[in-house]
């Protein structure tokens, strides 16, 4: 229970479900940047395939001249390489924050849990 004077028992509870719901809100917000990031890393993942092996396809016929073309095509497949390897750097840096968020709840709800305990308990010996 907080130390905070002159609150009811109802205005505890209140403060401990806004907190709660506050830290849900960013588990959330991190769960779902995790799976966006996941999803964008597979498509660049396949992009680079595809340019890998248009790529190859170009430069053989072109029996390795390296026209402008060529050239840009190169760029492209080098950096969706790079994009899908900074998603997975990504990624584990979003699981950590994931990890902290987790534990932010779980310490919320058991607050939220434990003022509602205390409320009920008011109110049924103010039932008796």
């Amino acid at each position: 229970m907080s130390t905070i004077p002159d609150m009811t028992p109802l205005e505890h509870f209140e403060v401990a479900k806004a907190a709660h719901q506050k830290n849900m809100l960013i588990l959330n917000e991190v769960t779902s940047a995790i799976t966006r990031c996941h999803e964008q890393q597979q498509e660049a993942e396949i992009k680079g395939k595809q340019a890998e092996s248009s790529w190859r396809n170009l430069f053989r016929n072109m029996r390795g001249e390296m026209t402008d073309e060529l050239k840009e095509q190169h760029g492209q497949r080098i950096s969706q390489k790079e994009l899908a390897k900074e998603f997975s750097t990504l990624i584990k840096e979003l699981e950590l924050d994931k990890d902290s968020a987790m534990l932010a709840c779980c310490y919320s709800a058991k607050k939220l849990e434990n003022t509602y305990k205390n409320n009920f308990k008011i109110y049924a010996e103010q039932e008796w």
